[in-house]
């Protein structure tokens, strides 16, 4: 049985107080989304672009102001049909608790996580 070896990211420790400042009041997310009608699909995309990084099909993943996040999420609320659709949000308040990794295939890699 082969095994696809999997990739622990490692994430850059910023210098504390550049990443407080340029992450003031910003939380981390991360967002993955089940569309079923393509053309609701498209505009959640687009939508999602807007927002976070895109790094799977439906999964995204980013930081967002609490404004922000309002934002995103009521711009989807307007396309999405909720008895059909589903988007999952993770908060992650603190990114010194966070740990990727990726087994395969990684879709959109980002050279840098903050």
């Amino acid at each position: 049985m082969n095994l696809i070896p999997s990739r622990k990211i490692n994430f850059l420790e910023p210098d504390e107080e550049e990443f407080t400042l340029s992450h003031k009041n910003k939380m981390y997310f991360i967002l993955a989304y089940d569309i079923t009608k393509p053309r609701r699909l498209t505009k959640t995309l687009k939508i999602c672009r807007k927002y976070l990084n895109w790094v799977q099909k439906s999964v995204f993943e980013g930081h967002l102001t609490e404004t922000q996040y309002k934002s995103l999420m009521k711009e989807i609320q307007k396309v999405i049909k909720p008895d059909e659709d589903s988007v999952i949000t993770y908060c992650i308040n603190d990114v010194h608790y966070l740990q990727k990794e990726v087994t395969g295939i990684e879709k959109n890699e980002l050279s840098i996580l903050i």
